[in-house]
């Protein structure tokens, strides 16, 4: 469901209540299309999110700190300059409207009083944040725009602020006698919902399916079908929804589907799905938009954060892997060295008997029972004996060939499991932190360049951030590297020499380690570690995963090898399906499989 202005009424006036008051101690942006304000107020420290998301505009609090870039944007700063240390005085939405305007009490340059005011449009993929002087006029926008006719309005610092084009809908606040009218009058041969949707702003389609729902017990009905008495119930049920709105008497609920996971929102308890449902009441409208988007939205940015690193990857696998097939060819050409050899040979024991200028020579081909004669194409610009040796010379250039495309193709193959195994790190990252990590990994490689100030960021960070954990059925600790480094770190030097190491055998994935604690894991310990092992592998979506799994003692890293990288003996072989559920069931650090 949209964020509608039905929504928006009983949110603003929640958040008012919440802020209004409240001193702006911090302006953080997080992301391109959002903005973070931060500080304290009656009920204690807030973090205020003010999205201009194209996919999931919305303004409400956080409860978790998001992480910001090394270097704040030119419109955060303009914010910093302008609100922070300011108070908000009132947070209100524009008529019924899919706006809100947020008022701050702050001072301008010269020290006197002023009140600014952030503008919230939650419009879908135009939604926009817009920050105004005290004289209702454009300092600027996160998303500024020229005069045009399909926008009607001027977006730009300096022009005076205008709400969005209103649309050719009634306003329940000050029109509803007369949608009540059109409603009970109507006989478009329409869907009812339509109908509903069609004859006021502010309703998402849902809530216009609630409506009808709840008005004649079903949704699927033609508007131009309905009797008088109906038409009439779909009249009374709208009107009791706008009071609902209105007076505050409204049920934030959040719907989840069979496997847990949220599907849509309301600010009233639904009857259109039946038991389809599960029906969950948050508490709040912040914690229902909270509960809702959360999870989505940092999936969402940690995509926007990894796409240019994922990009890269895989541009570099696809390059390295036409260079190992070009190699592999051209060593294939090199296993026929030894024919080289042998017409060499050949001919110089037949030098006698060869005619110059010949284009070949028939010899006896004495590394051949019975000796048969065998023709040797020549270059008739030479004489036999040069002939001879230029056959010896295609053998040594074939030999040296294969001994280079030899080493070559084997670093290639290292290459590009490298480089699939940071892949696989990457699909998994949860944090900023895990993105910053596997780029320092990149960057020592030498993949990526070093970033400005990237020296002094690094004396500041701690080395490497803890392992994902997990705990077995049965109790057992199991511990999973994030990327190569925490690979590297999670198995040489944090697991004890006792404790079990598994890895997706042959296949790029995340070191993981049963900590024992000098006991013996159960089998079903062992198990579910193996799932964990392959759920965090290349072969997520796979069945039937082999994951090898040997005691830490018997894993050792070659010397000069990759991040990652290490060799293990008497190791035993388990084949197991991922589960992305198990992993999320495990898992005692607050994350999952995403």
């Amino acid at each position: 469901m949209p964020l509608d202005a039905a929504f928006l009424h009983g949110l603003t006036a929640e958040l008012n209540e919440t802020l209004a008051g409240a001193r702006i101690d911090k302006i953080t942006m997080p992301g391109r299309e959002e903005i973070v304000l931060s500080g304290r107020g009656a009920e204690g420290n807030f973090r205020l999110l003010l999205s201009a998301s194209r996919t999931t505009p919305r303004l409400g609090l956080l409860r978790e700190n998001r992480e910001n870039p090394p270097a704040p944007p030119m419109f955060c700063m303009l914010l910093r300059k302008h609100l922070q240390n300011g108070r908000i005085t009132q947070l209100r939405q524009l008529g019924f409207e899919r706006a809100v305007r947020l008022t701050v009490e702050s001072r301008n340059e010269l020290g006197d009083p002023t009140q600014y005011a952030l503008i919230l449009e939650i419009i879908g993929v135009q939604s926009n944040l817009i920050f105004l002087d005290g004289q209702g006029r454009i300092v600027d926008a996160l998303k500024r725009s020229e005069f045009s006719e399909s926008l009607r309005r001027t977006v730009m610092p300096g022009a005076r602020y205008e709400l969005p084009p209103a649309q050719n809908k009634r306003d329940p606040l000050t029109q509803l006698d007369e949608i009540l009218s059109a409603l009970r009058g109507c006989r478009e041969k329409k869907p009812a919902d339509r109908v509903v949707l069609d004859a006021a702003i502010g309703f998402s389609p849902l809530i216009s399916r609630e409506i009808v729902c709840r008005a004649l017990g079903s949704c699927d009905m033609l508007y131009s079908e309905l009797h008088e008495a109906q038409r009439q119930r779909v009249a009374q049920e709208f009107a009791r929804t706008v009071d609902a709105v209105l007076s505050g008497d409204t049920t934030p609920v959040i719907l989840y589907d069979e496997d847990q996971r949220p599907v849509d929102f309301s600010f009233l308890l639904l009857t259109q799905y039946g038991q389809l449902y599960r029906q969950v009441q948050p508490g709040s409208y912040c914690d229902t938009l909270e509960d809702f988007y959360g999870a989505r939205e940092r999936n969402e940015r940690l995509r926007q954060r990894t796409s240019a690193l994922d990009k890269m990857l895989r541009s570099a696998v696809t390059r390295t892997a036409k260079k190992l097939q070009k190699q592999r060819a051209d060593l294939a050409a090199c296993t026929d060295r030894d024919t080289y050899r042998i017409y060499g040979e050949l001919l110089t024991a037949a030098l006698a008997s060869v005619e110059r200028g010949a284009p070949h020579a028939l010899v006896p081909n004495y590394y051949e029972e019975g000796s048969p004669l065998v023709k040797i194409p020549l270059d008739v610009t030479k004489s036999p004996a040069q002939n001879a040796q230029r056959y010896f010379k295609q053998y040594q250039k074939a030999k040296t060939a294969e001994t280079m495309l030899t080493a070559q193709i084997e670093k290639g193959e290292r290459e590009l499991e490298y480089l699939e195994s940071v892949l696989v790190s990457l699909s998994s990252v949860e944090s900023e932190r895990d993105i910053a990590e596997i780029r320092r990994e990149l960057t020592t490689a030498g993949y990526l360049r070093p970033e400005k100030g990237a020296a002094k960021r690094r004396q500041r960070e701690p080395e490497i951030s803890k392992p994902m954990e997990f705990r077995s059925t049965s109790g057992f600790r199991i511990l999973i590297g994030r990327n190569n480094s925490q690979n590297d770190y999670l198995t040489l030097t944090l697991a004890s020499k006792q404790d079990i190491w598994l890895h997706a055998q042959g296949l790029p994935g995340s070191h993981v380690i049963v900590v024992t604690g000098g006991e013996t894991p159960d089998d079903e310990t062992l198990e579910q570690a193996a799932v964990l092992a392959a759920t965090y592998s290349k072969s997520q979506q796979s069945q039937n995963v082999p994951v090898s799994y040997t005691e830490v003692r018997n894993v050792k890293k070659p010397a000069g090898s990759r991040p990652g990288k290490v060799i293990f003996v008497h190791y035993k072989t388990a084949y197991v399906t991922p589960s992305p559920e198990l992993a999320q069931r495990l898992r005692v650090d607050g994350n999952g499989v995403s």
